[in-house]
């Protein structure tokens, strides 16, 4: 049995945070203020069929509340009765579970009428909170279901994790880099470039195989760093999949590394640039001569594993229309 006690008194708020949101934050943060206690529990309950793991809710709230220490984030997953409506019979068996783990409470802190019967098991008291729900007007489901219609709702620790990433895909010379950016501008949001050309333009563009993976592992950073900046949406121009299907075009052979990331589900959404626009040679380009066919290998890679595209065409304006008509529809189910 953990106590976490301290001399005085020990207050205690339960809750999934599935995800931690604004309501959250305003009980914990009452909690705080009402300056009854020495300590304050913050326990995030969980269930094995949640599919926002609890040490990422765990590790959120940490980072909210990392200046204030008489916070003590806590981890729940045993297997305790979870209703929907508050009862007599689930709170006994909650209140012997709490005092086994936690020790002696002074107060609790809640929104919810399980409160009063935790209360009254444990011996302590209820200290009510926004009951009704008028304070902070939000659920954790509304979030889940609609976070970019709840994005102030959402503590910006947690944001990066309901980002909507769109991968502007196709093959060389469609326009890819200008459009990424164009989207991003129009949504006022970020975008990350093609960290592959970058790398090889370090190099002199001369590359060769051992050069993949590197390529492949820079550009994840960069969305990885560009997520914790973006507005509800971020837009990358290429991703794994490209990058595999040109390594197995020249070296007949993948690395591994890179397998393993195109077979990750990391964009949300796919916008393929078709073969409309007039190929230009570069530095760095050597399949104007195939195009229709890479084209055509692409669309089967991304079919192959179940990834949502949208075939973006027309030049100039009429491309960006077209792609800000997918993309509007794609964000409004969110």
């Amino acid at each position: 049995m953990k106590d976490w006690r301290r001399k005085s008194k020990v207050g205690l708020v339960i809750g999934k945070f599935y995800p931690p949101h604004l309501g959250h934050l305003q009980l914990v943060d009452f909690g705080i203020e009402s300056e009854l206690c020495d300590q304050l529990i913050v326990a995030v309950c969980s269930r094995p069929e949640e599919t926002i793991p609890p040490q990422l809710r765990v590790q959120w709230l940490r980072e909210i509340y990392v200046s204030q220490p008489l916070v003590k984030i806590a981890s729940i997953k045993a297997d305790l009765p979870q209703e929907k409506v508050a009862s007599r019979p689930a709170s006994y068996v909650w209140a012997q579970y709490l005092m086994q783990r936690f020790g002696r409470i002074d107060y609790i802190f809640s929104s919810e009428k399980y409160g009063d019967y935790l209360a009254e098991y444990m011996n302590c008291e209820h200290i009510s909170f926004d009951r009704d729900r008028s304070v902070v007007p939000i659920s954790a489901t509304m979030v889940r279901e609609k976070p970019l219609s709840n994005w102030k709702m959402i503590p910006e620790v947690v944001r990066p994790y309901f980002v909507k990433r769109i991968c502007v895909t196709g093959t060389e010379s469609t326009g890819k880099s200008t459009l990424a950016e164009q989207l991003a501008e129009h949504y006022e949001t970020v975008w990350v470039h093609e960290y592959g050309r970058d790398y090889c333009a370090a190099q002199g563009n001369v590359w060769g195989y051992r050069d993949i993976t590197p390529i492949a592992l820079g550009h994840v950073q960069l969305e990885e760093a560009a997520a914790q900046k973006a507005n509800k949406v971020m837009f990358s121009d290429t991703d794994q999949i490209i990058t595999s299907v040109f390594c197995r075009d020249r070296y007949h052979r993948v690395p591994k590394t890179v397998k393993e990331i195109a077979n990750q589900k990391r964009h949300d959404l796919h916008l393929f640039c078709d073969i409309d626009l007039p190929w230009e040679k570069d530095d760095q380009r050597e399949l104007g001569h195939c195009r229709e066919e890479m084209k055509q290998i692409l669309v089967a890679e991304l079919e192959k594993r179940g990834r949502p595209y949208v075939m973006v065409t027309g030049c100039g304006k009429a491309r960006l229309r077209c792609a800000i008509k997918a993309v509007d529809k794609f964000l409004a189910q969110f």
